[in-house]
């Protein structure tokens, strides 16, 4: 009988002994799943927001006073393509369908596009998250910030927050230029297309600014160069 008993509890013990065994297998590669989890569903997010973004059109300007970061998608986590600087004008055309904290800040991501004011950099896409975006250009920066129509021309200007600018016609790629601001004098240097002799060509245009209001300023050449223009902020989005 004492031999049953010994017989019945080694049986026992080894029944435990497996089934403590298995359930340790299993929970290892529960852990394991649950690792790999957490990824396959950001990756999952971050291609169904992108293939989901709504069309969004507006006009944004940045209000992140250390510049906002562009993203390649609309994710924290993304790679990041550069910085656009505070008063950097946006050109939105869409908006993720979900909503970010960040900061503290909740918002949704927008997708703009353009090359920043650097005239070797192509015109690209790229993400923002929308809790450092204004309609308005902040109220602190230049005056001259932004992108400008002229009265009844077809003519442009952009002045963009790292000291160069753009002006020409829509429909052209215009001349860029390097500019400061003194009060109201305005100079701006010419970036020439052809470097003769290994010598960059340039040209300066001395210009008189009268600032009107946020919207609409006055630009006066001097010595006449060129005829005076009147400009007015462009809200267009494309």
């Amino acid at each position: 009988m004492a031999t049953k008993n010994r017989l019945r509890l080694f049986y026992c013990l080894l029944t435990l002994f497996f089934a403590l065994f298995i359930m340790g297998c299993t929970r290892t590669n529960a852990d394991q799943a649950a690792q790999e989890m957490p990824a396959l569903r950001i990756e999952e997010s971050s291609a169904s927001v992108a293939a989901s973004a709504v069309e969004f059109s507006a006009v944004k300007y940045v209000t992140a006073r250390d510049g906002l970061i562009m993203r390649e998608s609309p994710s924290a986590s993304s790679n990041r393509l550069g910085v656009l600087l505070y008063g950097a004008r946006v050109r939105i055309n869409q908006r993720s369908d979900f909503q970010e904290t960040i900061g503290g800040i909740t918002d949704y991501w927008y997708r703009g596009t353009g090359n920043n004011g650097i005239p070797s950099d192509r015109l690209r896409d790229y993400w923002l998250f929308g809790g450092f975006l204004s309609p308005t250009i902040p109220d602190d920066v230049s005056p001259l910030l932004g992108a400008w129509d002229t009265d009844g021309e077809r003519y442009v200007w952009d002045f963009f927050p790292n000291a160069t600018g753009r002006t020409g016609l829509r429909e052209g790629h215009g001349l860029f230029f390097e500019w400061t601001l003194e009060e109201t004098k305005l100079t701006a240097t010419l970036l020439a297309d052809e470097v003769i002799d290994g010598v960059r060509e340039v040209g300066i245009w001395e210009i008189i600014v009268t600032v009107i209001n946020r919207d609409r300023i006055i630009l006066d050449f001097v010595d006449g160069v060129l005829p005076q223009e009147i400009l007015a902020r462009n809200s267009d989005v494309f």
